[in-house]
């Protein structure tokens, strides 16, 4: 999988580790080699007039089927090497659960360099669907080529269709929705489901590693004491572990980290034995696993038994490993804060960033819930007891929205940047205007912080 110039995220050394290979057809080789350091270019021909390749290779389920660059947390950029057995399991997976043939329509929403695109590409072509590809990720394109295209089939991640949250009401096209790579609202769901009538609103996780997905659920009427949509239960031919620190499964409701087997578990990173190891053989079943870096338990699925009259427990989904962090002594696990102001509606994204304390938890929130909202977040969190004790030293910032990036994930690093561009020491006012404005700011903060307390 060709890697995108526009991310500039992958450093010279790196690619020199992984020694990635392209493969490109005449004319285009120059694209592909630019981007990588020491490649090797494949040239492969195509006799005019002829659908078949000129050179024709026998290809095992066990061959490389492609390499697709993933920083996970680290930021830094690993090749996670798939083969044609775990890419074509999954779109066999997919189009026979979900009846995915010519009749179809998908939009391409999602950058080339995020695995979400390995199935938009060979698994909707497989089916015989029609793919459009989207112009550009506005609201107003992307709804004009929902309407003109007939799209059925809607794949990305959640933030990029909240986007078009305005227009969800008249999008009578749509038969089927993937949500994938970040926190599914609870709201967005079920604004999906009023709009689609009987169609189909699908859940789904994993890890690239795993080959896109590995796990999924199918929304239908919320629980009222759900935080989040469950991450679900393994596709065809996977097994999830919920491991502790000695990897020993643990009970139902016990939080561990997420262990990952079967058909879908990738051969490892290209060039990177050191990091490799997180691929491990499977103590409990013939296989392998991954281990993932995610927190996760098993919970009972509310009412018991409703999930396809078979499955009793779900998986729910809380967080990386390496995501918490240490405020006023306590330890913070920054996806519980998110999800505790997500069950109350509220969509916002929680960092712990340098403040005149070595930390402090800041929330950005779009402006248009802004502060009327928060304040009555923050009145039902203290009535149920679920209002952080960390959090009265915190703020929240008002953004525009939350920036996304190229997969349609929240964008953290310009919230970072954009907290670290805008912090200023406070300055009196001069003014009399300026002082009205400082009091009426005191005032409300006054408010805010009795609640906390």
């Amino acid at each position: 999988m060709p890697l995108q110039s526009t991310l500039q995220v992958i450093a010279a050394d790196e690619l020199e580790q992984t020694q990635a290979w392209a493969q490109a057809i005449p004319g285009s080789c120059w694209e592909y080699a630019s981007l990588c350091v020491r490649a090797r270019v494949c040239h492969v021909f195509v006799k005019a007039g002829s659908e078949t390749w000129s050179s024709e290779l026998a290809v095992s389920e066990g061959d490389l089927a492609y390499v697709i660059f993933t920083s996970g947390s680290t930021g830094k950029p690993k090749g996670v090497a798939v083969t044609h057995r775990s890419i074509v399991h999954l779109i066999e997976w997919v189009n026979s659960t979900y009846n995915i043939d010519h009749n179809d329509s998908l939009l391409f929403t999602t950058s080339i360099s995020f695995d979400l695109s390995c199935y938009d590409m060979f698994g909707s072509l497989a089916a015989g669907s029609t793919v459009h590809v989207a112009p550009e990720l506005s609201p107003k394109k992307l709804f004009q080529v929902l309407q003109k295209g007939h799209i059925t089939f809607w794949d990305s991640a959640p933030q990029v269709l909240q986007q078009l949250e305005p227009f969800i009401g008249a999008l009578d096209s749509l038969r089927l929705v993937f949500l994938s790579g970040d926190w599914v609202p609870l709201q967005l769901t079920q604004m999906l489901r009023r709009a689609m009538g009987d169609g189909r609103v699908v859940a789904l996780g994993g890890a690239t590693e795993v080959t896109v997905w590995s796990n999924f659920f199918e929304v239908g009427d919320l629980d009222p004491e759900w935080r989040s949509i469950p991450y679900g239960r393994p596709i065809w031919n996977h097994q999830y572990y919920c491991l502790d620190a000695q990897s020993a499964p643990l009970h139902v409701g016990m939080t561990g980290e997420l262990y990952i087997g079967g058909v879908g578990v990738a051969r490892g990173y290209v060039g990177r034995a050191d990091l490799s190891e997180r691929f491990l053989e499977n103590p409990f079943h013939p296989g392998r696993v991954y281990r993932t870096g995610d927190m996760v338990r098993f919970m009972p699925l509310r009412p018991w038994g409703v999930y396809h009259n078979s499955c009793e427990v779900v998986l729910e989904f809380l967080g990386r490993k390496d995501s918490q962090v240490k405020v006023r002594g306590f330890r913070v696990e920054l996806a519980e804060v998110e999800l505790s102001f997500a069950a109350q509606g509220l969509d916002c994204a929680v960092l712990a960033l340098p403040s005149a304390c070595p930390a402090v938890l800041v929330a950005f929130a779009p402006r248009f819930w802004f502060f009327g909202s928060w304040m009555c977040c923050l009145e039902s969190q203290n009535r149920k007891g679920t209002c952080h004790i960390f959090w009265s030293d915190s703020q929240v910032c008002s953004v525009e929205a939350l920036p996304l990036t190229r997969s349609g994930k929240v964008d953290r690093q310009a919230l970072e940047a954009w907290w670290a561009q805008r912090r200023t020491a406070f300055r009196a006012p001069i003014t009399k205007q300026q002082q009205r404005v400082v009091e009426a700011h005191h005032l409300r903060l006054e408010i805010c912080s009795e609640i906390l307390k």
